[in-house]
């Protein structure tokens, strides 16, 4: 039996249909459990940024994907995953997440967001995401003029 996607159902072949929202009851949980992040990134003039995805959300930094954040509602905690090079070791010592090859995860109760979330941690969290995507930038912008340079 050939399973289809929603728009396969439809008869648009090309096109599958992206999924970004939450059910009812995990919207609830995490709208209230967020609205103290919804404000800083608010105040932060957008530099931070939340995208929904299918039932968990990604969070940016001027664009650079600083982690993703699921809700577990059997065990009624946060899972986040962060990359290792976002993060400092004061993070890593408080919160205690489990290292799995290049990413922490953290699995969190609703009332260890604001610390994890603080001003202070997504402070130190952006500027190492700054530190590393300015040096992508630079090898970038290098390999772009040596790839364009004229020989004679």
């Amino acid at each position: 039996m050939k399973l289809f996607t929603k728009s396969e159902e439809r008869g648009n072949m090309s096109k599958p249909i992206i999924r970004r929202y939450f059910s009812d009851d995990i919207f609830n949980v995490i709208r209230d459990d967020f609205a103290f992040l919804v404000k800083k990134i608010i105040e932060s003039g957008f530099e931070y940024d939340l995208q929904l995805r299918d039932n968990y959300f990604n969070m940016y930094y001027k664009g650079n994907s600083l982690g993703k954040v699921s809700y577990n509602k059997t065990a009624g905690n946060y899972n986040i995953t962060i990359h290792h090079k976002f993060l400092n070791e004061r993070i890593i010592d408080r919160f205690k997440p489990e290292r799995k090859k290049d990413y922490f995860e953290f699995r969190l109760p609703s009332k260890q967001l604001h610390p994890l979330f603080s001003s202070q941690n997504l402070s130190s969290m952006g500027q190492k995401v700054k530190e590393i995507a300015f040096q992508e930038e630079t090898t970038f912008e290098q390999m772009l003029m040596t790839d364009n340079c004229s020989v004679e």
